[in-house]
């Protein structure tokens, strides 16, 4: 699987040392040298389990979105190919043409390195709080105003016998 794999990527080699396809371009492979191994059965299984177990290495690392275009020929990110557990090839991955950034996208990235700070998260966990105690203050100010008013009118509904004598 492996080395139909690499040779897939491999196709479109370059007299240049290169080896590249419509998506990818790797150079300096020259030299590589890949033991020749046994046909094994891959099953369907074995394909999902060793995607979820790398999946789940990987963790917290994603992918970030740049925060500008890219050029032709920067470096987006880099290649490694494993087999048996050991690593017997590694290259960089490297963008074959422009791509205009979306502004949208920056922005929402923009905003979301910005919520991501842990100061900005201080600032914004203090302000709740404090706009909390204000809404509670408010509140119970309100409460105590309003039970005040209810005991003024009371009293102000008692009836007095002196009124009525006249």
């Amino acid at each position: 699987m492996i080395l139909a794999l690499l040779a897939g990527v491999l196709t479109g080699c370059g007299s240049d040392g290169t080896a590249s396809n419509k998506y990818i371009e790797i150079s300096q492979y020259d030299g590589l040298k890949i033991d020749k191994v046994d046909d094994a059965e891959v099953t369907d299984e074995m394909v999902d389990e060793e995607i979820e177990s790398t999946l789940d290495a990987l963790g917290e690392n994603k992918t970030e979105v740049p925060d500008r275009p890219i050029k032709k020929g920067d470096k987006i990110a880099e290649a490694a190919i494993y087999y048996a557990d050991q690593e017997i090839a590694r290259a960089d991955l490297v963008a074959s043409e422009d791509v205009n950034m979306s502004v949208l996208l920056w922005i929402g990235s923009m905003i979301g390195k910005f919520f991501r700070h842990p100061i900005v998260r201080t600032i914004l966990i203090v302000l709740f709080l404090l706009i909390g105690g204000y809404v509670f203050f408010v509140l119970y100010a309100n409460r105590q105003r309003q039970k005040k008013r209810r005991a003024q009118n009371n009293r102000s509904k008692v009836v007095h016998m002196d009124d009525y004598k006249k």
